[in-house]
């Protein structure tokens, strides 16, 4: 996921133009490769990086910031041009995938999605659990408690000290998830991987505050511990469900696969159908293709289309998910 590579972006134009003297070359770098990976966070993390830059009267940071973005938006600008006829284009159809952006509180559902959904869309009846939930009841009060220490720092190797350090991170964690709180009407934990990546940082020092409060004291030490210790059994727990929902889900993709070649399809061949085309098609080395019609429909509790009602029909067998189906077409496999 692109994800992660943005968050590393985040962190690293933050830091870039927070040391004193400010490396160029890194907050370029840093939002180039948020931006490329993905445009809109990249914008928003940068929003506050320019304002910090001109706040702190530093015109050649500025323009690093704005450098940095242009560079990470012009493949995609050019990919818009040459694929969906145009910049406008290109955003209609990202909005249409989003379900359309409009003025939401999506924070509800990324409690939701914190217990380990990828897709939290929509996220109707589902309710947080404990250990999910549990990250942001430690996240958030120790990053305000490192907010707090640094605001109390004497100046530092970072430009006017950490108190203006901590400031600027916190407010483009602020901006990064912003979006995704009150555009987005939908959640995914992957969304928050930035502002993850930069409340790390006070939260690191809001850390160590708590282990200089308890040394000495058998009674808060024990209780620190068992609030670690419950934080990271509760998400062991997660990982271990979740990882097996996960090896599950995707060995269905190899069993559609083997039904795929015991019907005689091979590569090069063409599939359709409501599942998720993309990597069905590259375990069973096909190619997924959403216009025409194709050489194998692949389906999950669907009926197969009118043009394919004659199509033998072949169930999976063993499936994770119930309800997988595959229809080959009869005859030669393509046209």
């Amino acid at each position: 996921m692109p994800n992660h590579y943005t968050a590393m972006g985040a962190v690293a134009a933050a830091g870039s133009l927070v040391r004193r003297p400010v490396s160029y070359p890194g907050l370029v770098l840093g939002l180039a490769t948020a931006t490329l990976m993905r445009p809109n966070d990249g914008v928003w993390v940068a929003l506050p990086l320019c304002a910090a830059a001109l706040l702190w009267r530093r015109r050649r940071a500025a323009l690093a910031v704005a450098g940095g973005v242009a560079a990470g938006l012009a493949p995609w600008v050019v990919e818009a041009e040459l694929r969906f006829g145009g910049l406008g284009a290109r955003l209609d159809a990202a909005g249409e995938i989003q379900g359309g952006l409009r003025p939401v509180f999506s924070v509800p559902a990324h409690v939701s999605a914190l217990d380990g959904r990828l897709l939290c869309r929509p996220c109707d009846g589902d309710s947080p659990s404990p250990p999910g939930v549990m990250i942001w009841l430690l996240l958030i009060p120790l990053a305000v408690i490192g907010g707090w220490l640094a605001k109390r720092a004497g100046p530092g190797p970072v430009d006017a000290g950490p108190r203006r350090a901590m400031a600027l991170v916190l407010a483009t964690a602020a901006c990064s998830a912003a979006p995704y709180f009150f555009l987005v009407p939908y959640a995914a934990p992957r969304f928050l991987f930035p502002a993850y990546a930069l409340l790390a940082l006070p939260a690191a020092l809001g850390l160590l505050a708590v282990r200089e409060a308890v040394r000495g004291s058998r009674t808060r030490t024990a209780l620190a511990a068992g609030v670690l210790a419950a934080h990271l059994t509760g998400q062991f727990l997660l990982v271990d469900r979740h990882g097996g929902i996960q090896a599950g889900a995707r060995g269905d993709w190899e069993r559609v696969a083997r039904v795929l070649r015991a019907q005689g399809l091979e590569a090069p061949c063409t599939i359709g159908g409501n599942a998720m085309l993309q990597p069905v098609a590259y375990t069973s080395g096909c190619v997924p293709k959403k216009t025409g019609i194709p050489d194998a429909l692949v389906l999950v509790h669907r009926a197969p289309p009118r043009w394919a009602r004659d199509w033998e029909r072949h169930p999976v067998p063993d499936t994770y998910n119930t309800g997988w189906s595959v229809l080959v077409r009869p005859g030669p496999k393509r046209p």
